[in-house]
């Protein structure tokens, strides 16, 4: 079991077990680690599990709170991508379940401003599954927000509508129904360019596409101005240009209104071989002649002469009806994969308090 958010709520991608590489602590003899350490990990991975001691309900499974600080001693049990964002939160909370010295599950949560906290992340190693560590886990981070004043968690994750195994995890532990938010979708470049409809794609003589950067200052104005009216809130490129790849950035410009900005496509490498399409935004007023379409071909041609990463991933808001539709009915069949982006809360009484023995 592993759920994940994103601490900045921007980065959304699908999620996998966390994978266990050869410069990771636990194979190396001069960390902390030990070799009974070791041997679980083996069992966790398939090979020898001769000396495996087996968790269940009477093994010695102890779970602590720790401070931002001990993210270093559990990095096999989380994602690389995830850790900066965590760290940079000092008030983060982390729930530690050790089986003697090896940890085997965490939880994470961030506070935030309003008496609320998200969840992160949970994970717990296959080998102590469906023995109710998880839920161990959880209520005890959930009752360390509670002693605070805390009155809502968060959780921001992906779902494979294959695998919702995790969303029964929350519902069994008292959180809500999720409220489905957005299409998350993951492709690659071989795939995009064999796709005879996007690679003709193409852009009326009266339109243009340009680096993002090069927006001038009055164009940068106009949609400043139009924020909340004809571009939604959440759509805002100001919001994601940090970090953004300035190679992969565009702009859509009109050349019969001034060259006013029409659309924008923000972008920012997650890994070597990622590129997230972060923003990707048109006038409502040209969307129903597919000029995303060609917006989308640059990106990846772009991608391609540019960028180290072969796979592409964007998101699209279901208060976009109109994409939604699109990108399930057309651009289904040619994704490596298409998730649904969740939000899952949970109530706490007024005082924060009052399911702490629920949650003890």
């Amino acid at each position: 079991m592993h759920g994940s958010g994103s601490a900045d709520r921007i980065a959304i991608e699908k999620r996998t077990s966390p994978a266990f590489e050869v410069n990771d602590p636990v194979w190396n003899s001069s960390q902390k680690y030990n070799r009974p350490a070791r041997q679980r990990v083996l069992g966790h991975l398939g090979m020898s599990t001769s000396k495996l001691k087996i968790a269940d309900e009477k093994s010695d499974v102890e779970i602590s709170l720790a401070p931002v600080a001990a993210l270093d001693t559990v990095d096999h049990l989380t994602y690389r991508t995830l850790r900066p964002a965590v760290a940079s939160q000092p008030e983060a909370k982390l729930a530690i379940a050790r089986d003697g010295d090896f940890p085997c599950a965490l939880a994470i949560g961030v506070p935030g401003p309003n008496c609320d906290f998200e969840l992160v992340s949970i994970y717990v190693l296959p080998l102590y599954r469906r023995r109710g560590l998880g839920q161990r886990i959880l209520a005890r981070l959930e009752r360390a927000f509670a002693e605070e004043g805390v009155r809502i968690g968060a959780h921001f994750v992906t779902v494979d509508p294959a695998d919702q195994g995790l969303l029964h995890f929350l519902c069994k532990a008292g959180w809500g129904q999720p409220k489905v938010t957005g299409i998350i979708c993951q492709s690659n470049l071989t795939v995009a360019f064999d796709t005879a409809w996007f690679v003709n794609a193409r852009l009326a003589p009266r339109y243009r596409i340009v680096p993002w950067h090069t927006v001038s200052a009055n164009a940068r104005t106009t949609i400043e101005a139009g924020l909340g009216q004809w571009v939604p809130a959440d759509l805002n490129p100001y919001l994601f240009e940090k970090g953004s790849e300035l190679s992969n950035s565009l702009a859509l410009l009109d050349s019969e209104e001034g060259d006013r900005v029409k659309g924008w496509a923000i972008t920012h490498q997650t890994s070597p071989d990622m590129l997230r399409w972060t923003c990707t935004f048109v006038d409502p007023a040209i969307q129903r002649t597919c000029t995303v379409l060609p917006l989308w071909l640059a990106c990846a041609r772009r991608q391609r002469e540019n960028s180290t990463a072969h796979r592409f991933m964007f998101a699209v808001d279901l208060n976009q009806p109109r994409m939604a539709r699109f990108v399930v009915k057309r651009m289904g069949p040619r994704l490596d994969s298409l998730g649904y982006a969740c939000t899952v809360l949970k109530t706490f009484d007024g005082n924060g308090v009052a399911d702490l023995r629920k949650l003890a």
